[in-house]
């Protein structure tokens, strides 16, 4: 079974020469993981790579949270999350790298990002790696969730979906979308550093 995309259950088991990487390991084979040097002896939902880096695949820390459905290959799953600003701080252009140093999605050349109902900016954004915020039309909330839907997030194949959302109840609507459309969210949890 390839391991391109998926998400699995996985033990991280050891510090890797890597700056914050750690070895993990998953079915008697050690892989090495983004950021796990902090979940040490800890069980873990990882997201392995698409593609392999410096010869191997590696796997980005989701969440620590193991109810979390694993055993997942990535057209059957999206990740979600909360962006608070008031947490995470500010960001008037939020950017791929501003959510790299909260979340440790994997492979992303652009996500969704839902604004909450009460900002001056109320909206969907699609947010991408090589430039700003592309914004889409405000639209009364519902309708906007509802054309969220399977056929207009990425290829999962290439890259991980993602939208992020800055309220619960927004990010509950949206995974009761994504199961309706038959795709399991998996909520992601900030880093430890």
């Amino acid at each position: 079974m390839s391991l391109e995309g998926r998400i699995e259950r996985v033990r991280i088991v050891g510090k890797h020469p890597s700056y914050s990487a750690a070895w993990g390991e998953y079915k008697e084979r050690q892989y090495p993981i983004f950021n796990g040097k902090e979940y040490i002896g800890k069980d873990c939902v990882v997201r392995f790579s698409i593609k392999e880096y410096r010869g191997c695949q590696w796997g980005n820390i989701i969440a620590e949270d193991l109810t979390i459905p694993t055993g997942l290959a990535p057209e059957e799953f999206i990740l979600v999350g909360l962006w608070v600003p008031e947490r995470d701080g500010f960001i008037s252009q939020l950017t791929i790298h501003d959510i790299n140093r909260l979340y440790d999605p994997g492979e992303i050349p652009w996500f969704i990002y839902c604004e909450k109902e009460n900002s001056p900016n109320f909206g969907r954004w699609i947010v991408y790696s090589h430039e700003n915020h592309k914004r889409e039309a405000t639209e009364e909330e519902p309708l906007l969730l509802r054309r969220l839907r399977k056929q207009e997030l990425p290829d999962p194949t290439r890259a991980s979906r993602m939208i992020l959302c800055e309220s619960k109840h927004q990010l509950k609507q949206i995974e009761a979308l994504m199961k309706e459309d038959g795709i399991t969210p998996i909520r992601m949890e900030p880093l430890r550093k």
